[in-house]
């Protein structure tokens, strides 16, 4: 059983749920100790049906990979590069979310 840093679904969760059975994104934080091992678990999760896209955000620099499940339904070879100009507001990661509702918003 593979691990991700981090994983988002569209589904619901049980209440003591503790995995994800359809997950849509995939994150995984790149670090020196263990950078190949992830890079195999990233690959072993573009097996899962439900994974659209899968980010590799580097722990020593600021950059990040993405490998996104293209509209013809194939993933490219290699991870892209994210823009460095990439910005998103707090909030707007949460949105939708059930804290999101909590706090009033979404």
């Amino acid at each position: 059983m593979r691990v991700p840093d981090l994983a988002v679904s569209c589904e619901a969760s049980s209440v003591g749920q503790r995995g994800l059975t359809e997950p849509t994104l995939v994150i995984e934080i790149l670090s020196p100790s263990n950078e190949s091992e992830t890079r195999e678990n990233v690959w072993a999760y573009t097996t899962i049906p439900t994974v659209r896209e899968i980010l590799l955000i580097r722990s020593t620099r600021i950059a990040a990979e993405l490998i996104r499940l293209g509209a013809d339904g194939v993933r490219p070879p290699n991870p892209q590069p994210v823009d460095t100009d990439f910005a998103c507001p707090l909030a707007a990661i949460y949105e939708n979310a059930h804290l999101a509702r909590a706090a009033g918003g979404g």
